[in-house]
């Protein structure tokens, strides 16, 4: 799943650049190891959740996080910057942000690093519903 958020933040941040989904280049994703099955679950879940680009517009915080010294030491410095480009992705609101600061604090923990963001993340927006079964694919399974 965390290969999935990868490729999520990938092709959002293309489109940041004015991209269209369509024109983005996965041969550079295909060439980093991820499957079809990866990529085409990932597209997936974009068209369902970003089709509309005013329900991009909405979810999308203007807003930033700064963490207590008590809060800092509780994540990696990867994993706070990849917070924070979901925030401006749209891909966490502020209200999950101060979940996983809460899931992190009382998790025990030594820190939390990128992969356990990621796995959160992904746990959060493909648990919704009834989505999780249709979201995953098998590695031979594509969406055209």
């Amino acid at each position: 799943m965390e290969r999935i958020i990868e490729i999520l933040l990938f092709v959002l941040s293309e489109y940041e650049k004015n991209i269209n989904p369509q024109e983005i280049d996965i041969t550079q994703l295909v060439r980093q190891g991820y499957t079809d099955s990866e990529i085409s679950t990932a597209f997936s879940w974009l068209y369902d959740n970003y089709s509309d680009s005013d329900a991009k517009l909405a979810r999308k915080e203007n807003t930033f996080r700064i963490l207590h010294d008590t809060e800092r030491v509780l994540f990696t410095n990867r994993a706070w910057a990849d917070i924070q480009q979901m925030v401006h992705l749209g891909l966490l609101s502020n209200t999950e942000v101060e979940n996983i600061i809460e899931k992190a604090s009382f998790s025990g923990q030594n820190k939390v690093d990128s992969k356990h963001v990621k796995t959160f993340v992904a746990y959060n927006i493909f648990s919704s519903g009834d989505n999780i079964n249709k979201v995953f694919l098998s590695d031979s399974e594509t969406i055209n």
